[in-house]
């Protein structure tokens, strides 16, 4: 299987949260890969750009080398696009950043790492696991 990371997964895992590091170790071992949306990516990113700390930074580092960031295509633009406009005829709003880490997992088959999960609930055809509540 392959798992998204999201952005507060990322957060909890450089704060090394033991229970989160430990189900991604056992993943891993259980042959399961990583992937971190392009949008996630930037989320970290700008954060040690705006507060350099260097040991998460170092931390980061190792984990980006073994999960590769996945770019955004036109594909992925459109099925955002439909993921919006349905949100939106349901009267619901997403944050593009959610819309964006969604369409990737829905348009690659990705289950979503996140404990934001009322961020997601609403999309159709994203999978997603809340490993702070198993």
């Amino acid at each position: 299987m392959i798992y998204a990371l999201d952005a507060n997964f990322i957060f909890e895992y450089l704060r090394l949260n033991p229970t989160l590091r430990s189900k991604f170790d056992e993943a891993v071992e259980n042959g399961n890969s990583f992937v971190i949306p392009v949008y996630v990516n930037y989320e970290v990113m700008r954060g040690f750009r705006y507060i350099p700390a260097s040991r998460k930074a170092s931390v980061y580092s190792v984990l980006r080398a073994n999960c590769p960031v996945i770019s955004l295509n036109t594909a992925t633009w459109e099925l955002a696009e439909e993921i919006w406009a349905t949100l939106r005829s349901k009267g619901k709003t997403v944050d593009d950043a959610d819309i964006l880490t969604a369409a990737q997992c829905i348009q690659y088959g990705y289950t979503l790492i996140t404990h934001n999960t009322k961020h997601f609930e609403f999309i159709d055809g994203v999978n997603f696991l809340n490993w702070q509540e198993q």
